[in-house]
């Protein structure tokens, strides 16, 4: 993409119409599926650590509640350590829910 499109905003996406297969089917064909913007593709999102695309190779999986690609991250805590999850940083920022769960499907 040209410069400065990345920096476009997110599509909106309400709490009625979130997980539902027609949301998913209508989103924006051109938006990028890890972040929701337009202007480049997941693959080469700027939102993306080369760690967190090694991951999503192993895991990889898309939010219930949005349908875009959650992020893998590593568990930091003395209960978990080192265990991988499922975040979505769309659902994080506009509905502060960002869990999705664990990526061995464990509690």
């Amino acid at each position: 993409g040209e410069e400065g499109e990345g920096e476009r905003a997110a599509p909106s996406h309400s709490r009625s119409d979130a997980g539902t297969s027609s949301s998913r089917g209508e989103r924006d064909r051109n938006a990028c599926y890890f972040c929701g913007r337009i202007g480049h593709w997941a693959n080469a999102c700027p939102l993306r650590t080369r760690e967190q695309r090694e991951k999503e190779k192993v895991y990889p999986r898309n939010c219930h509640r949005c349908g875009l690609r959650c992020e893998v991250k590593t568990s930091r805590t003395d209960k978990n350590p080192g265990r991988h999850y499922y975040r979505c940083e769309p659902c994080q920022q506009q509905h502060g829910q960002g869990w999705v769960g664990w990526c061995d499907g464990r509690r």
